[in-house]
């Protein structure tokens, strides 16, 4: 199974035209249809699509951020990769995309020589990604 990967382009106004399968969790398929345009031409974060053919299959968003880390009383700010959004469309789940996705987001972390990279999860997805690293 190929999955194709590409950043939302400007043409991608109408994002959610391409949104033709359902996302479990609302309010990431709201994201995806209401955000995650604007986000990324503002260069706020950025959002990659993956494709199954023609079919939108899933995202990730990713943005630069921060992680303190306290020693000796005192925080250091330490720069990071943060994936903002990761999903995968319902009917697409357990064929090993949201895998690939992740794959995806570690080559771009080497690529750019990011050393530290931080998700915030739903509680119950929290045992599928302490599988993936």
């Amino acid at each position: 199974m190929k999955i194709e990967t590409r950043i939302i382009r400007a043409e991608d106004h109408e994002i959610a035209n391409l949104l033709n399968v359902e996302i479990q969790v609302s309010s990431i398929e709201n994201f995806l249809k209401q955000e995650a345009y604007f986000l990324t031409i503002d260069k706020e974060c950025s959002t990659t699509l993956a494709f199954l053919g023609d079919d939108l299959v899933g995202f990730f968003s990713l943005r630069k951020s921060t992680v303190d880390i306290e020693s000796d009383g005192e925080i250091t700010k330490i720069p990071c990769l943060d994936i903002a959004r990761i999903a995968v469309a319902s009917e697409y789940q357990n064929r090993g995309i949201g895998s690939k996705l992740l794959a995806r987001i570690f080559d771009l972390a080497e690529t750019v020589n990011e050393k530290y990279i931080t998700l915030e999860a739903l509680i119950e997805k929290y045992e599928w990604y302490k599988k993936k690293i």
